[in-house]
């Protein structure tokens, strides 16, 4: 498929649209946050460096002695390609995370703009729906997930998709959009595939067999190209029950920006902080309208589609206001390998907005006032200060740490509950210097064995901790809080001690 005539001017539009939406972050030396940004900042970095010297990207440099220490987060390597040229103008990392934040961003309107027009909006229509997409209180919610908002990647897979299962594609683009999404965003990966799932089943009950046989014979290549990032996450995914995964309130799906200046206070206190799910008055009164009067042939596998991943997006339990009601049906999809793993189903939220921006695009760009009005309803749900951002330095430990060189450094204390995550995100990515492998680490679920160890490393120099941290191989150890007598340097930042010991001479 070739791009429609206007696809530049419209990814100008989304370039220019995503800057005002994510003000001032673009083009921030600072993170939004000191935790998952700064995470985020450091596992781009750490693709990088592990590429370009020729080591394992699944195998960042944390968690170092334990055996289950891998596949804990997202690969991110898509994001890394993506930084390749931006290191032409900067190597800070936080500098390069705002940067494909807003690429992201972008990317993302466009992907969806394209939807709309392949389904028969105007360019006007398709323009409409790039700037209600990138509006989405989702992306205002996971503005620390620089790989949630890879959701461009799914919104085009989808569209090409679509095409297979109406002849008119081959289908061949599904492949590397599969693979991309999951070098992205194993989230995004899996919702993605979920939606192949359901155009395949729509097929199979049409008996269309020809087009179901190339539908999968192009989405199956992506997903075996991933395997080997897959294999370091099966084994933690497996791990995970019913009981760990978070349910979603219906009343996400009426909750606006949070910080909007007039709507703002519609946000519901019942729902989770990464749970935001309106799709916008706009959208909501198009797709409405479209429905009851320009209904084309393909709506209805557009509908399924939202309809599906709005089910998904409430988890185990159907909650109303606070109100535990029912068991979801995110039990029986929970039943599919590797649900397990999907902690905030919630994130499928942006796939059952995404059919009603394509359906409202088509009514509202029927004309240029309509266009206008829905822009201008856009612009008053997300009319809100610019995003805050914080300032982050790197500790004067790491430069230390570069010259000595040690083969693995131990950071004390650790936060083993990672109550304060910010503690060990700043350390990673102060260690973006070195990349030396640590004891320490950050995700969202911990290595066996890590909380057990950490109360014993928070002792040291007790014989037990000493004895500990020489059996994980630690060479170094840095200690922030006190100046340690008998250490080799020390530091003082204006705010607390920091020193550091070569174990190993």
């Amino acid at each position: 498929m070739t791009l429609r005539k206007g696809s530049t001017p419209l990814l100008i539009l989304c370039l220019g649209a995503a800057a005002l939406i994510l003000r001032p972050l673009p083009f921030s030396p600072h993170p939004h946050d000191h935790a998952d940004t700064l995470f985020n900042s450091w596992l781009v970095a750490w693709n990088h460096h592990a590429v370009t010297h020729g080591q394992n990207p699944s195998a960042p440099p944390m968690f170092a002695g334990f055996p289950d220490a891998g596949g804990r987060n997202d690969p991110m390597l898509t994001q890394w390609l993506a930084s390749i040229p931006l290191r032409l103008f900067t190597g800070d990392p936080v500098r390069i995370h705002n940067l494909l934040l807003w690429l992201s961003l972008a990317l993302s309107g466009f992907a969806a703009g394209m939807l709309a027009r392949d389904r028969g909006a105007s360019f006007r229509g398709g323009a409409f729906g790039a700037l209600a997409f990138m509006a989405l209180p989702y992306f205002q919610s996971h503005l620390w997930h620089l790989q949630l908002f890879s959701a461009g990647l799914s919104a085009a897979g989808i569209m090409f998709a679509l095409r297979t299962a109406e002849g008119r594609s081959s289908g061949w683009l599904l492949a590397p959009l599969i693979f991309l999404q999951g070098l992205a965003s194993l989230y995004m990966w899996y919702f993605l595939n979920l939606a192949i799932m359901v155009i395949a089943l729509r097929l199979l009950a049409a008996r269309d067999f020809g087009r179901l046989r190339r539908l999968i014979l192009h989405a199956v290549p992506g997903n075996l190209l991933l395997v080997p990032f897959l294999i370091p996450q099966m084994g933690n995914a497996a791990r995970w029950s019913m009981d760990s995964i978070a349910s979603t309130d219906v009343s996400a799906f009426f909750s606006p920006w949070g910080d909007s200046l007039l709507t703002g206070w519609l946000r519901s206190s019942f729902a989770h902080p990464e749970a935001a799910l309106w799709p916008g008055l706009a959208v909501v009164l198009g797709a409405f309208s479209c429905l009851r009067r320009r209904r084309r042939p393909g709506d209805g596998l557009l509908i399924a589609l939202g309809v599906f991943f709005a089910a998904l997006s409430l988890g185990p339990t159907v909650t109303v206001w606070g109100r535990e009601l029912a068991p979801g049906p995110f039990r029986l999809i929970g039943l599919l390998p590797g649900a397990a793993s999907l902690r905030l189903p919630a994130r499928a939220g942006v796939l059952a907005a995404l059919p009603l921006v394509v359906l409202a695009s088509r009514i509202i760009g029927e004309k240029p006032l309509l266009t206008w009005a829905g822009i201008a309803l856009i612009v008053l749900e997300t009319l809100r200060p610019g995003i805050p951002v914080l300032p982050a330095g790197v500790a004067d430990c790491h430069a230390w740490l570069r010259e000595k060189k040690p083969s693995r450094v131990l950071y004390l204390p650790m936060i083993p509950d990672l109550t304060r995550p910010e503690q060990e995100t700043l350390r990673l990515y102060g260690s973006t210097l070195h990349f030396t492998p640590a004891v320490n680490g950050y995700s969202t679920s911990l290595p066996r064995g890590y909380v057990e160890a950490a109360e014993v490393l928070n002792t040291w120099p007790s014989p037990e901790a000493t004895a500990l941290a020489e059996s994980l191989g630690v060479e170094a150890v840095v200690f922030e809080g006190t100046a340690r007598e008998g250490c080799d340097e020390a530091w003082f930042d204006g705010r607390i001690w920091c020193s550091a010991v070569m174990l190993r001479r």
